[in-house]
């Protein structure tokens, strides 16, 4: 029996704004060769001083080559980038997008606005079928007080909102281990995945990423 790698696919990055994109993408996949095969692009859009970053006509040209190659395009945004990031899925009905830490939502009491606006984004979102939502960083965004802030009811809504065969855990680490140990990340959202059927736990924590990023490589 061969022993799984321990890398099976790699998101990497390229310059989203580069009119070459096609050929950075076909540099990236000869530079590996016998590696783990390249699956998805992502760009901190949420380091961007532009909010509407996302939807500038050069971004949206790189992002058209990049699914013309087959490739995820994950979402790394935060509050102020919400809005380009819907405008973007828009503009794009074929690309496969992966939101990534569920949009990096402030982690707060959900009687709060900005728990309501953020829920309310989420759901425009997934009514776009190509999209499909990473449940990662959400201790990271809690920080120091992540074990009594409601994280679970955010892992809960995610996989409400989108479905669990739209859903996919992330881990977040190293990030992630300034705040929490690994085994507890993975504890705290196994936690909140209680109240879901075996399937659809198994969807969220290992079959979403198989079907979204794995299968297209082979």
């Amino acid at each position: 029996m061969h022993a799984q790698p321990p890398v099976a696919a790699v998101v990497g990055w390229a310059d989203f704004t580069s009119p070459k994109m096609e050929e950075a993408i076909h540099e990236l996949r000869s530079n590996a060769p016998g590696r783990a095969p390249l699956v998805g692009l992502r760009h901190q859009a949420q380091d961007e001083p532009d909010p509407n970053w996302l939807i500038r006509a050069d971004v949206i040209r790189g992002l058209s080559a990049a699914t013309r190659q087959d490739l995820v395009i994950d979402l790394l945004v935060r509050p102020p980038q919400w809005r380009a990031a819907l405008s973007l899925v828009n503009a794009l009905p074929d690309a496969t997008f992966v939101l990534d830490h569920a949009g990096k939502p402030p982690i707060t009491d959900r009687q709060d606005a900005a728990y309501r606006t953020w829920l309310a984004w989420i759901q425009q979102l997934a009514l776009r079928p190509n999209v499909a939502c990473k449940i990662s960083g959400l201790v990271s965004e809690a920080r120091e007080a992540w074990r009594t802030a409601p994280v679970d009811a955010y892992v809960r809504d995610c996989v409400e909102t989108f479905g669990p065969n739209r859903t996919m855990f992330g881990s977040d680490w190293p990030v992630s281990s300034e705040f929490a140990a690994y085994d507890e990340v993975v504890h705290s959202t196994t936690s909140a995945l209680a109240g879901f059927d075996t399937i659809e736990r198994d969807l969220v924590l290992s079959g979403t990423a198989q079907r979204v990023y794995l299968d297209r490589a082979h």
